[in-house]
């Protein structure tokens, strides 16, 4: 081989040997970034654990201060258990209510709000808030209450809807699933009041009774809601 040919064969590898090098510390450099440098890019103001995105775009709380609704409790902390860190309650996000404490997930209409948040209770209301805040007798549409079975039962429940209509209380009841879940659906109308129908979906698991209902107000959707109800 002559010495023109040693040389070219000596810069090629020299070359190879370089771009070999190149392309192990651009991929050691972007391990790098993505485990560390990224972290430096997530602005968390007020040190709550959540970041400023996620306060304004998810949660609705204030990203400058680490506790929002005053409680004692900060923003990631409350997040974390499950609770509303902007006011009272439990977690709602994009329309699918989650109650950790009483261990179930339900999605409600996109025009529905969550009513009452106070926790601990027993009973999650959703509906209309600019017709809740008018005040007229409107407390709501759909409705979820959980009960321990060692205060009431299913039967005593369903004795208790449209009783006041006496003889002219007609019911109707049909095993369903819900969620690959046993439930008894219940509906009871009556001719007194024609468009008065009160329908209720009854779970019974772990000792408790999981009642949702629609408040005796046809809805279309209810049927969407119960079906959505899922234990996490």
């Amino acid at each position: 081989m002559s010495k023109r040919n040693i040389a070219i064969v000596v810069i090629v590898l020299v070359i190879g040997a370089f771009i070999v090098l190149y392309v192990l510390m651009s991929k050691n450099r972007v391990q790098s970034f993505s485990k560390k440098e990224v972290k430096q890019y997530i602005v968390d103001s007020d040190t709550d654990g959540l970041s400023d995105e996620e306060e304004v775009a998810t949660y609705v709380s204030d990203p400058e201060n680490a506790d929002t609704d005053g409680d004692g409790y900060n923003d990631g902390q409350e997040v974390e258990g499950g609770f509303n860190p902007a006011g009272w309650g439990e977690l709602a996000i994009d329309n699918i209510y989650r109650s950790k404490l009483y261990g179930f997930a339900i999605t409600y209409p996109k025009d529905f709000q969550v009513l009452n948040t106070r926790s601990p209770l027993n009973d999650i209301t959703f509906g209309r808030e600019e017709i809740f805040k008018q005040g007229e007798g409107y407390d709501g549409e759909f409705f979820v209450f959980v009960f321990d079975q060692s205060e009431t039962t299913v039967e005593k429940l369903v004795s208790d809807m449209g009783r006041q209509f006496g003889k002219d209380r007609a019911e109707k009841r049909e095993n369903i699933m819900v969620s690959a879940v046993p439930a008894l659906k219940v509906t009871v109308t009556t001719a007194t009041v024609p468009d008065w129908d009160y329908e209720s979906v009854f779970i019974e698991r772990g000792g408790k009774i999981y009642w949702m209902h629609n408040g005796a107000m046809k809805n279309d959707s209810f049927e969407a809601f119960y079906n959505s109800f899922t234990f996490i």
